[in-house]
């Protein structure tokens, strides 16, 4: 029998051999770096959209609208075998869209397409103060937007009357707004006729003047004659009498008498 102050030696239990678990896929690919040495999920590059352009408008449109396309100007397909581009439509005042339709007249525009407009109201412009109308008729009768420049009579129609050709060109129906009413006649004749009205020669004067209604004769206020032709010069000065408010009449070339001023008044 063993004394009790005797232990039993101990025994260190050895540790069960452990096998290392294996990875899963998922972490493995995580790991594993590509051949190019970026990791291998692919990115995603975003598709450069062109930026939005402008078209070109007819400026004698009654609906000024600003046409910009989103985008790009080529048509690209969109589904079913069909192609499609975004228009963006803006305008200053409210528009309502007609309809499309194709040229096929064989014309300028053959085989394009049209997109029809016109405003959704017309715009309130009697409403306005007169202080506010009546600079906008002087904006509107201007030559070649310079508010006070003349207006140049040098173009003469199939029946001999005489007309401002180059004024005419700017808008064809511009002095027509004197037709829109009795009021808007009695506020911008007034400013329309301030305009110098220029005319080549004392002859293109007469024939103006028998061309001119009587109405329209007292309204003269400004009269330039580029050629004084002294043939002529007795029947355009006796016609111009017929214009009685008529305050300045200037004579560019023809008024001379031997260069002496006092002479040359007298002759004239």
């Amino acid at each position: 029998m063993a004394p009790k102050a005797a232990q039993k030696p101990k025994v260190k239990a050895e540790a069960e051999p452990t096998t290392p678990k294996p990875q899963s896929n998922t972490k493995r690919k995580a790991a594993s770096p590509s051949p190019g040495g970026t990791p291998a999920s692919k990115k995603k590059v975003k598709k450069e959209v062109p930026p939005s352009q402008s078209l070109e408008c007819d400026p004698r449109a009654a609906v000024p609208i600003d046409v910009t396309v989103e985008g790009g100007l080529v048509a690209e397909s969109v589904k079913d075998g069909k192609f499609g581009l975004t228009l963006k439509l803006e305008g200053l005042s409210a528009f309502t869209m007609v309809k499309t339709l194709v040229f096929v007249d064989g014309g300028e525009f053959d085989g394009h397409q049209a997109i029809i407009l016109k405003p959704a109201k017309a715009f309130p412009f009697m409403e306005l103060p007169d202080e506010v109308r009546g600079p906008v008729y002087k904006i509107y009768f201007a030559v070649n937007g310079i508010i006070g420049k003349e207006i140049v009579l040098e173009g003469r129609r199939p029946d001999k009357d005489i007309y401002a050709k180059s004024y005419a060109e700017g808008s064809q129906n511009r002095v027509a707004l004197l037709a829109a009413s009795k009021k808007i006649y009695e506020e911008a004749a007034p400013i329309l006729y301030e305009h110098a009205l220029k005319l080549e020669s004392t002859t293109a004067v007469v024939d103006f003047m028998a061309q001119c209604k009587d109405s329209l004769k007292t309204k003269l206020k400004n009269v330039e004659i580029k050629t004084y032709v002294k043939t002529q010069s007795r029947i355009a000065l006796h016609n111009l009498s017929n214009a009685v408010n008529i305050t300045r009449l200037h004579i560019d070339t023809g008024v001379s008498s031997d260069g002496d001023p006092t002479k040359a008044a007298k002759a004239f």
